[in-house]
């Protein structure tokens, strides 16, 4: 597959995972969850779907999905959002307060690792 039809698919997959992401993250934040937490159990939820789409359809080579690559999308998933989780954290704790703030700077924080995560996850993650 090209890398053209790789990243369409991508962004299109991706777009699926932010709406779960952002939408839970803000109503956990508004149930009165920590936004570091709130911001791990959204992004879990979304990360599954996000494994299962580009994993079957979009980098997939024709080969099944397994424990191997399921490791390495756990591991870079860990460092993502450690990473995201802090700056949301301090975000929230300085500045934010109403739920659309808290919406815009996760889709913010979300969209920094967008990038970098398409090349992780072609070269290294779906690696055979």
């Amino acid at each position: 597959m090209t890398i053209h039809r790789q990243s369409l698919l991508f962004v299109l997959f991706g777009g699926v995972q932010v709406v779960i992401d952002s939408i839970l993250f803000v109503l956990l934040v508004t149930l009165g969850i920590p936004a570091g937490w709130g911001n791990v159990g959204a992004r879990a939820s979304a990360a599954l779907v996000g494994f299962t789409l580009n994993g079957r359809w979009n980098f997939a080579r024709g080969k099944p999905l397994s424990r191997f690559h399921l490791m390495r999308f756990a591991g870079w998933w860990l460092l993502t959002t450690l990473v995201t989780s802090v700056l949301l954290e301090v975000l929230f704790q300085l500045w934010l307060a109403e739920p659309w703030q808290i919406g815009v700077a996760k889709v913010l924080t979300e969209g920094a690792v967008v990038v970098l995560s398409f090349f992780v996850y072609r070269h290294w993650v779906y690696a055979p």
